[in-house]
């Protein structure tokens, strides 16, 4: 049986009781939306108390008109609602994240403040198997070279 209190959630019910509003909401661009998500929303948004809203377009052909610029961001202090300005290299900085939001192809990807990306859980799993996979490569590779060396030596590293 699973348990009543956690559950999967579709969508934020601010109406639930001790439920606050979200810090940061994403709307992906539909046909039928986006151009609600670019106009309406962030003022929507803006009154339910979020402090941050990003609308992004994954679409190819891309329903904005401005294709090179598929992600948008709008941040909201005190109520108002003011459209983040991409840096020089097209990313839009989320405080709430502590992120930096990058289009990638048609993917949205989160890097830190440094530039790294910050990986999911799958990605991060199959990096740490690859580091691991290359420790113990190179760990063969320092035996195989010392062997080697001990063979040059005229000592036969099986009769250790």
């Amino acid at each position: 049986m699973t348990n009543p209190a956690i559950r999967t959630l579709r969508s934020w019910r601010l109406y639930e009781q001790n439920r606050p509003p979200p810090q940061v909401v994403f709307e992906i661009a539909l046909a039928e939306t986006w151009m609600e998500d670019l106009q309406d929303k962030p003022l929507q948004y803006a009154a339910l108390g979020v402090r941050e809203y990003y609308a992004y377009d994954p679409n190819d052909p891309p329903y904005w008109k401005n294709a090179a610029q598929r992600v948008r961001g709008w941040w909201i202090v005190d109520g108002k609602v003011r459209e983040q300005m991409p840096d020089a290299r097209g990313w839009l900085w989320s405080a709430e994240l502590d992120s930096w939001l990058v289009q990638d192809g048609l993917f949205l990807r989160l890097f830190d403040r440094d530039g790294r990306q910050r990986l999911t859980a799958g990605e991060a799993g199959r990096a740490a198997k690859e580091a691991e996979h290359a420790d113990e490569e190179a760990e063969r590779a320092a035996k195989e070279r010392a062997w080697a060396k001990l063979r040059e030596l005229g000592v036969d590293p099986e009769s250790l």
